[in-house]
């Protein structure tokens, strides 16, 4: 009876060991996540300013001011204006014979 005991006692142990890794593995992902919000909003936007947010962010992000300051660029900066939608390669091909086939 007592090594049913120990077995299901080990077992107990090992599951709380496991949640722990698990609680432990979330949260350092969301920490981390939390960190590079600045860099996840900038690279989102699509802002011009990304590598340099990205840099102050990495290297200066941990003193809390300059996390701030990195954020408030992110969703303050300039964005690339958004690129015209481009055709597949024989899509080209079939226009530029309309186009060929209208001026006859």
């Amino acid at each position: 009876m007592s090594d049913i005991v120990d077995v299901a006692s080990g077992l107990i142990l090992l599951m709380y060991d496991i949640a722990g890794v698990v609680g432990l593995l979330i949260f350092v992902t969301l920490v981390v996540a939390v960190f590079f919000l600045p860099t996840i909003v900038v690279r989102m936007r699509g802002s011009v300013s990304f590598v340099g947010i990205f840099l102050v962010n990495l290297l200066a992000g941990a003193t809390g001011i300059f996390w701030l300051v990195a954020l408030i660029w992110a969703c303050v900066g300039t964005t690339r204006p958004p690129s015209p939608p481009s055709l597949p390669h024989f899509a080209g091909s079939v226009s530029k014979e309309l186009v060929t086939k209208g001026r006859r």
